[in-house]
């Protein structure tokens, strides 16, 4: 073969489309670049062999193989031009401050390789652009349910990341959506500065529209993580109920009336999606197509066994007016989402570091996990290193643990919280458990005091919070509500009632133990919140 040309062309970096060079990292500590090669001979060949993707820092350095571009066979099928795609990862630190080159390198069986030209690779520091939408994308959500968000786009330099809607207010990861939502990824960096994403339209269902304030207690119980050789175990759900507000007619002192009934005569309906990461590059009608939510055949009852599987699956448990409504928009109301997943443990593939000691009113020291192509992470906290759930935005290669939430009224043994990591091998998907490794928060100071009474606790929607001692001057209070997981799921919305009483409503909270902490100047205190 003579007079082979070899041809490099990148087409997407990071989101955005490009046709040509330099492939600019910005920011991003990990690039994701889609690239197109292109191998012409003069003559129609038969002989067939493999491309490769390299890059170097400098010539001095020698070039390595990029993560993704390893040795991808090529056909020319007896034509004259072959044409192969990659997706590559390249990392920020395997460059220098000015760079680098990446290029395709073409091996035919006899030995003989062919180099395409070098293409540039610069990171010139600044904040890349918010990652596009290939279109704009609608989901639709059913009543209380929680959408499939993508995962945060990586950037350097970051100070906070969020979900926020078109008023600039914070979204919780996990939260239930009772009405449609525009939702934008917000990125805040070291310096100050600020990037959005596109906006992504959820759509939520209708269900019981003829209710005020309508609430569904539809839950079901509770992840499951399995070693070799464990079955799923029966996913119980509760009898699920609906509350509502019947407003007042009359003038004068009437209240609002709040009615609850049982939904028991509705019908049911299982649901179950493979459990794989959305992302900004794969998120589209493709994805959910594979990887969205499916009705159950059959799966009509209150609980639910679910099947033996190599794979790991979500499941959540629907209410419906109408079972022959198939639609998109059928009137629906879904519970919490399960998951569960089957683990292998392997050393080799998944190791997480170490186990801290350290003060409640301090943050712990971050939890370092190996890296590893092709894979996501999702990292479990548990109290009791038996029941784990999995932490909402723990989805990076190392996590930092938020502060314990302390309970005075537990056993000390409430002071440990215990993590580990989850690594999905995407090419094999295999879900990957790491060790275990333990936090052990020492006693908070002395500023600490339990003069709050919470009523009612348990609590359907209102619940009271009263400081007996006058410890704080409530018109200048923090309030703060977290779940299991660490994350904060109501921050700093209550009404004041009077000098030493406030009340905070949980309606939109799912069912579950949360952790109530109230702060006023140097004091605060801390209580366990039971919704219903």
């Amino acid at each position: 073969m003579f007079g082979q040309k070899v041809t490099l062309t990148p087409t997407v970096v990071n989101g955005s489309n490009v046709n040509n060079g330099p492939i600019n990292l910005g920011g991003s500590t990990s690039s994701t670049i889609s690239l197109n090669v292109k191998v012409e001979t003069p003559t129609n060949s038969p002989d067939n062999g493999t491309i490769s993707i390299y890059y170097e820092k400098s010539p001095a350095l020698g070039a390595n193989i990029a993560r993704g571009g390893n040795g991808v066979f090529l056909n020319f099928g007896g034509g004259k031009i072959g044409i192969i795609n990659f997706v590559i990862y390249l990392d920020s630190a395997d460059f220098n401050t000015s760079g680098g080159n990446i290029y395709a390198e073409y091996k035919n069986y006899a030995g003989a390789t062919y180099k395409s030209s070098n293409i540039a690779v610069i990171k010139d520091g600044t904040s890349p652009p918010p990652p596009p939408l290939p279109y704009k994308y609608i989901e639709i959500v059913p009543y209380g349910g929680t959408p499939i968000l993508p995962l945060f786009h990586e950037y350097s330099y970051v100070a906070s990341q969020e979900w926020v809607n078109n008023d600039d207010q914070i979204i919780q990861l996990g939260s239930p959506f009772y009405q449609g939502v525009d939702l934008r990824e917000k990125t805040t960096f070291n310096d100050g500065s600020i990037t959005y994403s596109g906006k992504i339209n959820y759509n939520i269902v209708n269900f019981l529209p003829q209710f005020d304030n309508l609430y569904v207690n539809n839950t079901i119980t509770g992840n499951q993580y399995l070693t070799t050789g464990q079955v799923p175990e029966m996913i119980v759900g509760n009898e699920p109920t609906e509350s509502h507000t019947i407003k007042a007619t009359g003038g004068g002192r009437q209240r609002d009336q709040s009615v609850r009934n049982s939904l028991k005569s509705y019908n049911i309906q299982w649901q179950s999606r493979i459990k794989y990461p959305s992302t900004w590059t794969n998120m589209s009608a493709v994805f959910f197509s594979m990887y969205g939510w499916r009705d159950i055949s059959g799966a009509t009852q209150m609980n639910y066994l679910p099947p033996q599987t190599n794979t790991g699956m979500e499941y959540r448990r629907l209410i419906l007016e109408d079972p022959n409504d198939k639609s998109s928009y059928r009137r629906c109301a879904a519970s919490n989402v399960i998951e569960i997943i089957p683990l292998i443990t392997n050393a080799t593939k998944n190791t997480v570091c170490c186990d801290q000691t350290v003060s409640s009113d301090n943050l712990a020291s971050p939890l370092n996990g190996d890296f590893h192509n092709f894979s996501y992470y999702q990292w479990l906290v548990s109290q009791d290193n038996v029941n784990w759930d999995p932490i909402q935005n723990g989805t990076t290669q190392n996590y930092t643990p938020t502060p314990l939430m302390e309970d005075t009224r537990r056993t000390p043994s409430f002071q440990i919280q215990y993590y580990r990591r989850i690594l999905l091998d995407y090419e094999k998907s295999i879900n990957y458990t790491s060790n275990t490794v333990q936090i052990n928060f020492e006693p908070r100071s002395s500023t600490t005091t339990q003069s709050i009474k919470i009523f009612p606790n348990p609590s359907t929607s209102i619940i009271n919070i009263e400081d007996s001692q006058r410890a704080f001057l409530l018109d200048q209070t923090v309030v703060s509500i977290v779940n299991f997981t660490g994350t904060e799921v109501n921050s700093n919305k209550f009404s004041l009632i009077n000098s030493n009483l406030i009340s905070v409503d949980i309606s939109n909270l799912v069912p579950g133990t949360y952790f109530l902490t109230v702060k006023s100047r140097n004091t605060y205190s801390q209580a366990t919140l039971i919704k219903q």
